[in-house]
């Protein structure tokens, strides 16, 4: 069986905030600002999971100081500040070589970056802190990976086996 060539392309990932896509960066990276699954530690051994609601996320975005995209995000900070706290940005980051995609629709930016001015050509950081978020995490090969199709199928036979089991205990009443 021959090995899938799998393949990844920095011109192919679009950050887009507020209709502009940004060109030119250098490092994107998103976190999220809690743990999305949680061990609860119970007595006697028994242990459960907390699974968080919660999808707010921070994003970092490095870009070289010469870009115009720092222009574009120091006004949306003066507006920022005239407009008291109002301004929001709908921001997405999308993978178009393979499937993955991130958005926020309640997005703002996280204050003024640090500037160092040097001997070279410098990078500026902006942190963007978005409320909540939407993600869809995906590769970039063909779903051909016997894993993926197992739990896929798992996942389906356990959706219908809680509508089974909802079912009957409906029929009880």
């Amino acid at each position: 069986m021959a090995a899938d060539i799998l393949t990844y392309s920095p011109d192919q990932v679009a950050l887009i905030f507020g209709g502009y896509r940004v060109s030119g960066w250098n490092r994107i990276a998103i976190q999220r600002n809690t743990e999305f699954v949680k061990q609860i530690r119970g007595i006697r051994g028994k242990h459960a999971k907390e699974v968080s609601r919660d999808t707010s996320c921070t994003i970092l975005l490095t870009i070289p100081q010469s870009t115009e995209v720092n222009t574009i995000l120091g006004k949306v900070l003066e507006l920022e500040q005239t407009s008291k706290g109002k301004v929001r940005l709908e921001i997405m980051l999308k993978d178009e070589s393979g499937g993955s995609v991130f958005t926020s629709v309640e997005c703002y930016i996280g204050g003024w970056p640090n500037i160092v001015y040097g001997a070279e050509l410098n990078e500026i950081e902006w942190k963007f802190l978005c409320d909540s978020s939407e993600w869809t995490l995906k590769g970039n090969e063909a779903n051909k990976n016997a894993i993926t199709d197992m739990i896929s199928g798992a996942l389906g036979s356990a959706g219908s086996a809680v509508s089974g089991a909802v079912s009957s205990v409906g029929n009880l009443f």
